[in-house]
């Protein structure tokens, strides 16, 4: 009997130390029979409705969207909900050591990305661009399955389109080599966040 109490004093005190007089209490009070099974139907109850730490909240438009975009905006939307709603630069020391200034540094310069950045990819793709025409053409088939169903088609441009053709095509190389940066600063930005993973908690 004499051990056991000793035990449930050390864990105690223990609580107390580290976590505090309220938490060390409340802990006392959840361990009487029927209150812990009650706080945990409770927060089932919670887990399964409005707070649903299992399901991650994209910002995307309603319709289809490929894997690799929701993969993007998954990791990139779960960084802002930790700097909006967990708010980690009001309650977390980051300036303990090199490693946290780091990470703080890290965050910020994602979230400003993910925020300013990413938004305007689209809107400042060449092709975008004031005065870029897509000239008239016709899709002809140029090859079929061994069902007769088209594979792909050939682009043939309608007479008096060799201006806007030739202009055209040449936004399309620029945009593609836009895109292609653009690519690789998402994936040096992923592989960044990834790093720091361990730094979002509070």
């Amino acid at each position: 009997m004499k051990t056991a109490l000793r035990r449930w004093w050390k864990d105690f005190k223990s609580n107390k130390k580290f976590l505090g007089w309220r938490y060390a209490i409340r802990t006392e009070i959840r361990g009487i029979w029927g209150l812990k099974q009650l706080q945990d139907l409770i927060w089932a109850i919670r887990y399964r409705t409005y707070k649903k730490f299992h399901i991650v909240k994209l910002d995307l438009k309603p319709g289809y969207h490929d894997i690799d975009q929701r993969l993007i905006h998954a990791n990139f939307c779960l960084l802002a909900e930790y700097v909006e709603k967990e708010k980690p630069f009001e309650t977390i020391d980051w300036d303990s050591d090199d490693y946290h200034k780091n990470a703080a540094k890290e965050i910020k310069e994602l979230y400003k990305w993910w925020k300013e950045v990413y938004p305007n990819y689209e809107k400042n793709n060449p092709l975008h661009a004031d005065g870029v025409v897509c000239p008239e053409h016709d899709s002809k088939v140029h090859q079929v399955d061994e069902d007769g169903d088209p594979i792909t088609y050939v682009w043939e441009d309608k007479p008096g389109q060799e201006e806007i053709a030739k202009k055209f095509r040449e936004v399309c190389v620029l945009s593609h080599e836009y895109e292609k940066k653009q690519e690789e600063e998402i994936e040096a930005n992923m592989i960044r966040l990834i790093k720091i993973r361990g730094y979002l908690w509070t």
